[in-house]
Formats: structure tokens, C-alpha cells, sequence
């Protein structure tokens, strides 16, 4: 007696007191809706990875059907609620939204409609319904959406399968790869087979929501689909598990699916997978052979031991079985338990079951001697109830902080740090009750392997390096982390990740600084005799001073050495530490790095519009931003680009600028200097597969193998090539002053040569270098560049035919009257023939060179330093062909080329040396070109070879006599300017006679003449009057202040120039006797008249030309020349 009043006093203490007890300290309530309608509940609760709950409400009529609208809450992790997600669509049928009578399907112990919610990756649900009902039949169709958040339908499916009975399972979201996954697993009744599931493997892109079959199968051989006889759960390398019962055999049997290789991808039809097993996991005892129902509650992964754990109930006798099993099908253990029954009927009506995260389980019973009010009971895989003498254990309150009494329902949920959480109901509405009593409980009873499950939740860690809570260093450089198990391990395919937590708080914002699987060698070993895994961490991770890192470990990513199974791995936040806060050599200055797309990101970028390619490169910084992370006013991407030109394949080039850190920026990477986020941003982009770079949609096309190169420095990259330039030009000038002492000549043509040809070979280099750099540069610099060539080339031809084409002179006009003693006319062209003749070589060179640029043939007759091979006597007529083409060609090539060069560096990310030298000289080639075309056809007559200019002298005094029969002066300059040939001049002597002495005098290549002075009076000078044939001329004798440039016929000739002397003279006619202007016979009668003594070689000659003028009509030539430098304009 005394006993049982104890005991009555106990059950007294707990339901007064340990229930306001509990709810001050452990207990958190939050309302889930206001009304006070008793229709309304939570018909479905699922639990996303980061804790956010998701719950489905219905409000059910009295017809059993609720209204034909999905109404969706979504609870934070901190309590606060989303935005409510409210879907009404007419696809899906009414009958949905109807509770079956019979045979309807039970979660947490409430019937279904034909509607199925699930939790897929952060911020995606995915929705099922029946879509095609056959009548008269058990078999349905079935149908999903892919619904976010925001309330938006992202996708609709048709599952094409026609099914008497499915069941779908997401894939664990510990093992998540990026993308959601989940299994369908459709029960049918088979013809030839008899029931059979038929599953299929299903994939959601988190980028748009698309649904993609992967892989499908068939396991035969299954004689019942009951709910109560199948379960489906994840397994630990991203694979899935089937048990079913075999009534038959009376025993459960285990199918496993194995996950998808690493890069499996899918093509339109989805391959077979074959399924292993099945493996036979328990088998009632003799006793229980006549066991009518059997319930499979509960599978999934084992926490406190390898591989997983089922719980099976047999509630014939209310004994719970634990199996503990691999992935092998080998079984470690089974325990079976009798299940504490606090109610007065035979057996327990268990309605939900869940899994806690360190060890055991947590099962709720519905007590039909208290209102069927729930009850919660918590045990260890090995059947240890905890302790609670009220069977209340769970230790939910009963009652809210005002009185309101709390009824639950059958949903519930875990939290990852093992608090508990279910939906009761009030006359306040429907209320959210945590409890956090078990956070530190562990159904494990050695020491060590319960402090490390409750510190990692993984019993089979030791230690960790950094320790939990450490700080390290930001300063870049290598850095390793590591793990030390208790048990030996070997590497395998799951991942680890580090995190940089979000300082808003919300960790669906954290930012992933790097990942890879365990079997990635080159960045994970193991030592320490099989127990330590190492990691190398790359520089780019810790770069952020003062922040919080995590490092999260998948399951799978090592396994237990012996038996082969995978280990479980580490949460999220749970092997957190932080970064110091250091000072750094901070640069202000701004960087920038180039980036290149891969070639299906290059397709991919083409194929956009121009607003949409501007957005691209927004949202490709947008994203970079968020992976380095550095606050998105410093990371700006270019619009323009270029493609590589050093690809086989189309790729493009981004420029990614970086502005140097500000004191005005609120943000964490505000002391960052540029050139740290330049180099960080190129190992992230270089590791792509391992950092965030891969997980964005604009910066997974990024090209790995490019990273991110800084832009080059022109100095420093072609610091040689800009001294050759240098060097090269100074040896331009130099020449060019060289050449410039003689005053004979356009020596600015060496100038000109070398530009152009320099022009030329840059023009080249540009089209082989960098012509596909830009779309459709290279079509239209290889036709600038060649059409003018055409051009050229057909000019350069004409202009030399006619040159070299023999011209007669017009026969003479009666009425014309003719000077006498003039020597018979030759063909217009004869001296440029003859001068071809004698420069061939350098005619051929500079020809072939004027179908680059038909400036050569300007060269030939520029009298450059008074070179003879540069004096071509080009016509005048020619002179203004070569004019025109010139223009002609600017307009075509030089122009348009300097508007390419303009454009290319304009649209072009990365400065190269050649279009900026190219855009110089074409620069340069412009200029000079325009002054030529503006002098010489505006201020200047053609430009004209010296003997040219000469000959036009002589013809045109030749002309005057003609016409006039007398000699008439040509007005005298009043300063005539200097010579521009260069002389030896001797001074006379004191008394006016010339100095005695041997001079040499050399004129466009001419031979030098050694020509002796006497020393003798200077005679008289003789004007001489022309007057018409048959009259004899008057001789005057005067004295001038004019010396003696040449003769005519008999008679010395004036010059216009007293300070000549007779080295200066020269006589442009090729038609008196002796010669191109040295004629031996003007110049024996010209020495003569001076006292100058004659070689006897000399006098010969002289005599033989005397007799052939004697037989001819006496004519008398004339010249008289200005040697001015404008007229070689």
C-alpha cells in the first residue's frame, strides 16, 4: 500500500510540476494559426536539412474533402515564418483533395489524400497527385510540381507510371550533390510477374526546378505492397535501400540501389540499373510464425554504429527489433525489446517514429484512455527506455504558460542537434512545441564515444585540427587540415566542404570555399597508421580576416577499414573556428584579372541577345563576388570581349576589374587589397570543380583551365620588344639626318620607307595574331589589306609600262620656228629607260615594293642623298598617278585600318603590343601621306626627280627660244636661295684670277673629274644675243658680276649665280655633243674662253664632235637654270 501511494505521489509530482517546470526551461511554443476551428490541421510535416519545417494545412468539410487548394507554411529555423505557399491549379483533380474511406495511407497516424508534399533541396518542394484515375480500378497515374517558395509552379511532370501503390523517398540531404534527387518506387500488379516495383531515379536542377530521369529498374518478386510491409531510405554514399516482407517466407528482405557514378549523365532514355540483393536482414522466431501483422516502422542510418539500423514492430506481442546492418546485407546485431504499454489495451497503437542524432529513438503512442492523447517514448538501439517513471518521458508540457491545454498530434520531427518538435492542437489554434531535453542525451554508454557523438555527432571521431572554436591565420600560404578517427579508415567518395558562414545569419546564404571528395588524392592522404585524413586547403580559403568558418563532412567520406562500410561524417556547424584579425601591407590600387569561357559557355554566350549578354556579365559578377567574397561595388566585369586567339575552339575573354579597398565600404573584405582578390579569384577559377565558382550559373562556364590571369603589364611582358622599337627609331632618325646634310633631294623618304614597310609587317602580324580576337575582324582586315595591294599592284604596272614604253617626239610644224644649233629630239622616255637600264636591281626592288604601297615608286625619284639609283626621271603625269593612288589607298587601307586598330583596342580586354604599335605607325603613315598629297597637290607641283626638275628647266627655256627667236632672261630671284647639291667651292685669289689647285666634284653618281685651274686673269664674260638663222649674232663684251654656268654653240653663256665657280656648272641637255651634263665639247669651248688648259684626249674629242656638227644645220641650245629648293618639292 505504501508502495503504491508512492508511486500515485510521484505520478502527482510530474503532472503538477514537471510540466511548468520543463516548459520554463526546455520547451519553446510557437503559434501555427490563429482560428479557433477544429476542422483545421496539419496533414503532412516534412523537416529540410537546415531544420526549416514544412507543414501542409487542411481544412476539412463535412464531406471529408478539404478545399481544392494546396495551402503550404514554411517555419525558419529561428521560429519566424515564411511566406505562406498557396497552390491552386486546375490540373490537379478533386479527387485529391478527398480522404479515401478504406485503404487510404497513414503518416503520423492521420489518413491521406490523394496530394504528397516533400522537402527537396532549400527553397523547392516537390508536390504529387494523381493526374489519371482509372475507373472501376485500384491504379492511378501519377503526376508532380516543382513549387519554390515565392508560391511559383517552377515544373510539371508526368511520372508516366500507372501504379496500384507508390512511395517516394528523397535522397539524404547530407549526401547533397548540388541538385536534388529522390526515388520513386511504383507497386504493380504484373500479369506474367505477379507484384513488382518498378522504380525510377529522379533528379531536380536547383537552377530552374527541372525534373530529369536518371535511371530506372525492377525488383521482382513481391508478393504484398502494403504500407505497413515497405520501407524506402537513403543510404550513405547517395544510394537507397528497399526492404520488403515476404509473406511466404515470413521474413524482411533488403534490395539496395547503388548510387550514380560521379559523372554519370543521362541521355533521353534513362539506363537500367541492376538492383543488389535482395539480402534476408530478420526472420521471426518459431513462436511467431502465425504473426498476422508486422510493421516496419522505422530505416535509416545507424549513429552510433556502422551502416544502418531498421526498427520493426511486431504488435502481436509488442516487441520492438532493432537490426543493425551494412550495406553488405551483413547483419552486426538484432535486439528485440517488449515496448513499455502505459494504456490498458493489449497492445500499443504506435502512430510516428523518428530517429534522435545521437543514438535512439523516439516513438509516439497514441493512449486511447486519455482522449487518445499522445504520449512520447524515447529508447536506445538496444531497447534502454529512458528513464521517466510517468511514461511521459518525452517530457512535452502538457499546458501553455496560461492554461491552455496542449492535445498533440501524430507529426514530428528532430532537429540535427537532437531537439524535438510536434504539432498540438488548442482552442487557440494549432501550436508549434520544441523541447530540447534530449540535446544531450546519447543512447551510448562508453565515455569517449558519447562525448565525441555529442560534440560531432559522429561517435567514431577523436579529434580535429583546428579545434573547435581555434583561430587561424589569413596570411596566404599553405595550410592543411585534419581528422583523427578512433577506428582505422580508408578514403572514399563522399565530400568535405568548408563554409564561411553568412554574417546575416541565414545559413542557406553561406558561402562554399572549397569541396572535393575523399578519393581526390592530390588533396587528401591519409597517415597516422590509417586513422588521420589530412586535407590541404587551398589560399583562397581563409582570406576573409575576422570571419566564422565551418567544415562540413559528408557521410561516406572515408570507410571503416575492415568492414568496408561508409562512416558518417560531420554536420554543418559543427567544426566551426574563426579567422584572426590581422593588419595587412593594404594596397590601394586597383587590379584586374582576364577569364575565358569555357567553349559551351561561349555557344551559350552567343547565342544571347545584346541585353541579355550585358546582364550575363552582371550576373557573372554578382556571382563571383559572392564566392571570393568581396562586396560587389569593387568586382566589375567588362561588357566588351574578345575571343582567345590561342584556342582551337571559339572561347571568350572577360576582363574582371577590381578596385582597390575603401574605408567607405561596409562589407568584410574592406582591407582586402585588389591584388589579393585578383589571385584568390584565379585559384578559385582554376579549382572550379572544387569551389563555388562551379555551383553559379553564369560562373560555372568559366574555364578551369584558364583561371584567372592578371592583366599583363606592357613594360614587363614586352619591355624588349618596346627597346627594339626604341632603339629601331632612334637608328631612323639617325639616318635621316644623315641624309638630310645633302641638300639634294626628298630625304624624307627614308622616313617613309621604313614606316611603311614597318606598317606592313605589323599589319600582317596583326591579321595572324590577333585577327579572330573579335567577330568578324578578320574577313575585314585580310580585305583592307588586300584590295589596296590589288590596287597598287595594277597601278604600279601601268605606271612603269608607260614609262618604259618608247614615245617619238611630234614632227615639227612648218610655221614653228626652230632655234638653231639645237641637236635632234628624242623619244619622251628615253631617259628613263636608260636610267632603268642602269639600276635595274634597285628599279625591280622598289617596283615589287610598290605593290605594298605604291609610295616606292615616289622613292625611286626622291634624289635621296643624291643617289643616282634615286633619281628615276619620272613624268609628271605618272608623278600625278602615283598622287592619286596615294589618296586612293589612304582612304582604303590606312584609314579604315586606323578605325580597326581604334576599335580592337576599344572592344578588346587584354592590351597587346602589336595592335598598339601598329596603330602608331598607321598613325604616323597617315600623317606623312596626307602632308605629301596636300603639298604636292596644292603648294607643290608633282614631286619630280632632279633630273626631272632639270630637264623641265631646259625645255621650258628651249620653249621660250622657239617661240621668240631671241634670248629674254628669266626674271632673277632677288635672294636665290642656296644650292641644294653639295659642292667643293675654291676662292679666287687676290687679283681676281682663280686659284690654282685640283679639284673633285661628284653629282648623282657621276665620275669624279679632276679639272686644273691656271692661274690667269678672268677674261671678260660675253653676252650673247640670239637673233634668227642666217643672221650673225652680236657679240657683246661687258663686264657682270655673273659667272659662267655653261656655253652655246660657239659663245660662252651667262650664269644667273656670280659666286659659281666651274665646278658648280652644269648643263642639263642631253643633246649637245659630249654627253649627259658634262659634255666634253661645251666644255673644251668654255675652258678656252678661260685659258684653261685641255687634256689632248679631251681636244679630241672635241674635234670629232666639231665635224659631226658641221654636218648638220647649226642650232644653238640653251639653258639657264634656277636651282631653287622648291622646285624639288
Amino acid at each position: 500500500m505504501n508502495i503504491k501511494l508512492h508511486f500515485l505521489f510521484i505520478l502527482l509530482f510530474i503532472s503538477c510540476f514537471i510540466p511548468k517546470l520543463i516548459l520554463s526551461l526546455n520547451t519553446n511554443i510557437i503559434s501555427i494559426t490563429d482560428t479557433t476551428s477544429l476542422n483545421e490541421r496539419v496533414i503532412q510535416s516534412k523537416i529540410y536539412s537546415d531544420n526549416t519545417i514544412l507543414l501542409r494545412l487542411i481544412n476539412v468539410t463535412t464531406t471529408g474533402c478539404s478545399e481544392n487548394q494546396v495551402f503550404l507554411r514554411i517555419i525558419n529555423p529561428d521560429g519566424t515564418f515564411n511566406n505562406n505557399v498557396v497552390i491552386r491549379d486546375d490540373r490537379i483533380l478533386n479527387d485529391n483533395f478527398c480522404i479515401p474511406s478504406t485503404n487510404h495511407f497513414v503518416e503520423g497516424g492521420i489518413p491521406l489524400d490523394g496530394i504528397r508534399i516533400y522537402a527537396l533541396q532549400q527553397k523547392l518542394i516537390l508536390l504529387t497527385y494523381f493526374c489519371k484515375l482509372e475507373q472501376g480500378s485500384n491504379v492511378a497515374g501519377l503526376c508532380g510540381m516543382i513549387i519554390n517558395w515565392n508560391n511559383t509552379i517552377q515544373y510539371q511532370f508526368d511520372f508516366e507510371h500507372s501504379c496500384t501503390d507508390s512511395s517516394i523517398v528523397i535522397q539524404n540531404i547530407i549526401n547533397n550533390n548540388g541538385d536534388g534527387e529522390f526515388l520513386l518506387a511504383c507497386y504493380l500488379n504484373d500479369f506474367n510477374q505477379g507484384l513488382i516495383i518498378n522504380w525510377s531515379r529522379y533528379t531536380v536542377d536547383s537552377k530552374n526546378g527541372t525534373i530529369n530521369i536518371k535511371d530506372h529498374g525492377t525488383i521482382n518478386n513481391i508478393n504484398t505492397s502494403s504500407q505497413n510491409f515497405r520501407n524506402l531510405f537513403p543510404t550513405e554514399d547517395g544510394g537507397y535501400g528497399i526492404l520488403t516482407y515476404n509473406s511466404d517466407k515470413l521474413a524482411i528482405f533488403l534490395y539496395l540501389i547503388p548510387p550514380l557514378p560521379p559523372l554519370f549523365h543521362s541521355t533521353s532514355s534513362s539506363s537500367f540499373t541492376k538492383v543488389r540483393g535482395p539480402f534476408q536482414l530478420y526472420k521471426p522466431t518459431q513462436s511467431f510464425t502465425t504473426l498476422n501483422i508486422l510493421n516496419i516502422l522505422k530505416c535509416g542510418i545507424s549513429f552510433v554504429e556502422f551502416g544502418y539500423n531498421c526498427l520493426i514492430y511486431l504488435n502481436d506481442f509488442n516487441i520492438l527489433v532493432n537490426i543493425d546492418f551494412l550495406d553488405s546485407g551483413s547483419i552486426i546485431s538484432t535486439n528485440e525489446f517488449i515496448i513499455f504499454n502505459p494504456t490498458s489495451l493489449p497492445t500499443v497503437n504506435i502512430i510516428n517514429v523518428d530517429s534522435l542524432y545521437y543514438g535512439g529513438y523516439i516513438i509516439l503512442i497514441q493512449n486511447p484512455d486519455n482522449n487518445n492523447n499522445v504520449l512520447g517514448l524515447i529508447y536506445s538501439n538496444n531497447g534502454v527506455l529512458f528513464t521517466d517513471p510517468g511514461g511521459n518521458n518525452w517530457q512535452m508540457p502538457i499546458t501553455t504558460n496560461d492554461g491552455i491545454t496542449l492535445s498533440y498530434t501524430g507529426n514530428l520531427g528532430v532537429f540535427t542537434d537532437n531537439i524535438i518538435w510536434s504539432i498540438a492542437n488548442t482552442i487557440q489554434g494549432l501550436k508549434l512545441i520544441t523541447n530540447d531535453l534530449l540535446s544531450n542525451y546519447s543512447s551510448i554508454i562508453n565515455g569517449n564515444s558519447k562525448n565525441n557523438l555529442l560534440i560531432f555527432g559522429n561517435s567514431f571521431i577523436d579529434s580535429v585540427n583546428p579545434i573547435i572554436g581555434s583561430m587561424i591565420n589569413t596570411t596566404p600560404g599553405p595550410i592543411n587540415i585534419s581528422i583523427t578517427f578512433s577506428n582505422l579508415i580508408e578514403l572514399s567518395n563522399g565530400n568535405i566542404s568548408i563554409w564561411q558562414t553568412s554574417n546575416s545569419g541565414d545559413h542557406n546564404q553561406d558561402i562554399l570555399r572549397q569541396s572535393f571528395s575523399g578519393d581526390q588524392l592530390q588533396y587528401v592522404s591519409i597517415d597516422n597508421e590509417n586513422r588521420t585524413v589530412t586535407i590541404s586547403v587551398f589560399e583562397s580559403t581563409f582570406n576573409m580576416p575576422g570571419q566564422q568558418y565551418y567544415v562540413k563532412v559528408d557521410n561516406g567520406f572515408v570507410k571503416d577499414l575492415r568492414t568496408g562500410q561508409d562512416l558518417l561524417g560531420i554536420r554543418e556547424n559543427r567544426w566551426n573556428f574563426n579567422t584572426s584579425i590581422t593588419t595587412q601591407d593594404i594596397s590601394t590600387g586597383s587590379s584586374s584579372s582576364i577569364v575565358r569561357l569555357t567553349p559551351e559557355g561561349t555557344k551559350y554566350f552567343n547565342s544571347l541577345s545584346n541585353s541579355k549578354k550585358e546582364q550575363f556579365s552582371k550576373e557573372m559578377s554578382e556571382e563571383l563576388s559572392k564566392i571570393i567574397p568581396v562586396d560587389p561595388i569593387r568586382l566589375s566585369t567588362s561588357k566588351h570581349f574578345q575571343f582567345d586567339p590561342d584556342t582551337e575552339s571559339d572561347q571568350l575573354l572577360f576582363r574582371m576589374d577590381v578596385k582597390g579597398p575603401n574605408n567607405e565600404l561596409i562589407g568584410v573584405d574592406s582591407s582586402i587589397n585588389s591584388e589579393r582578390i585578383a589571385r584568390d579569384l584565379n585559384i578559385l577559377i582554376r579549382n572550379k570543380d572544387f569551389t563555388g565558382i562551379s555551383k553559379g550559373d553564369c560562373s560555372s562556364m568559366l574555364d578551369s583551365t584558364f583561371g584567372g590571369i592578371s592583366t599583363p603589364d606592357l613594360w614587363d611582358r614586352y619591355r624588349f620588344i618596346l627597346i627594339g622599337v626604341g632603339a629601331g627609331l632612334a637608328i631612323l632618325i639617325l639616318l635621316f639626318y644623315l641624309a638630310n646634310k645633302s641638300e639634294k633631294g626628298r630625304n624624307y623618304v627614308v622616313f617613309m620607307f621604313t614606316i611603311i614597310l614597318v606598317d606592313f609587317g605589323l599589319d600582317i602580324a596583326f591579321i595572324i595574331v590577333h585577327g579572330h580576337d573579335l567577330k568578324g575582324l578578320y574577313p575585314a582586315t585580310v580585305v583592307i589589306l588586300s584590295f589596296p595591294i590589288l590596287i597598287n599592284l595594277i597601278a604600279t604596272f601601268m605606271i612603269v609600262t608607260r614609262e618604259l614604253k618608247e614615245i617619238k617626239p611630234p614632227e615639227n610644224n612648218n610655221n614653228n620656228r626652230t632655234v638653231q644649233g639645237s641637236p635632234p629630239e628624242k623619244d619622251k622616255n628615253f631617259e628613263f629607260r636608260e636610267w632603268w637600264k642602269n639600276h635595274a636591281k634597285t628599279a625591280l626592288f622598289f617596283v615589287l615594293f610598290s605593290s605594298i604601297d605604291i609610295e616606292g615608286l615616289n622613292i625611286l625619284s626622291s634624289g635621296y642623298s643624291g643617289y643616282k639609283r634615286f633619281d628615276a626621271p619620272i613624268s609628271d603625269e605618272s608623278a600625278k598617278i602615283i598622287l592619286i593612288i596615294n589618296g586612293i589607298v589612304k582612304f582604303l587601307e590606312d584609314i579604315p585600318q586606323f578605325i580597326i586598330y581604334v576599335i580592337y583596342l576599344v572592344y578588346t580586354v587584354i592590351p597587346a603590343i602589336i595592335p598598339i604599335i601598329a596603330i602608331s605607325t598607321c598613325s604616323v603613315v597617315i600623317v606623312l601621306k596626307s602632308t605629301a598629297i596636300l603639298g604636292y597637290g596644292i603648294f607643290c607641283p608633282p614631286p619630280r626627280s632632279y633630273y626631272r626638275v632639270q630637264k623641265i628647266k631646259k625645255d621650258k627655256e628651249l620653249e621660250d627660244l622657239s617661240k621668240n627667236g631671241k634670248y629674254e632672261p628669266r626674271p632673277q630671284h632677288p635672294t636665290p636661295p642656296p644650292s641644294p647639291f653639295i659642292t667643293s667651292k675654291r676662292p679666287t685669289s687676290g687679283n681676281g684670277s682663280l686659284s690654282h689647285d685640283v679639284i673633285k666634284k661628284t653629282m648623282f653618281g657621276r665620275d669624279d673629274i679632276d679639272i686644273e685651274l691656271q692661274d690667269i686673269p678672268i677674261k671678260h664674260p660675253t653676252v650673247v644675243t640670239i637673233e634668227p638663222e642666217g643672221v650673225r649674232p652680236e657679240v657683246t663684251n661687258r663686264l657682270s658680276e655673273i659667272g659662267i654656268v655653261g656655253s652655246t654653240g660657239e659663245y660662252p653663256i651667262i650664269s644667273d649665280n656670280s659666286g659659281q665657280n666651274q665646278e658648280e656648272m652644269e648643263v642639263i641637255d642631253s643633246g649637245v655633243a659630249g654627253g649627259e651634263g658634262s659634255s666634253s665639247g661645251y666644255q673644251t669651248r668654255m675652258f678656252e674662253q678661260f685659258g684653261i688648259d685641255i687634256p689632248s684626249q679631251q681636244q679630241q674629242q672635241q674635234q670629232q664632235q666639231q665635224q659631226q656638227q658641221q654636218q648638220t644645220t647649226t642650232r644653238t641650245s640653251f639653258s639657264s637654270i634656277y636651282f631653287f629648293n622648291k622646285e624639288y618639292c
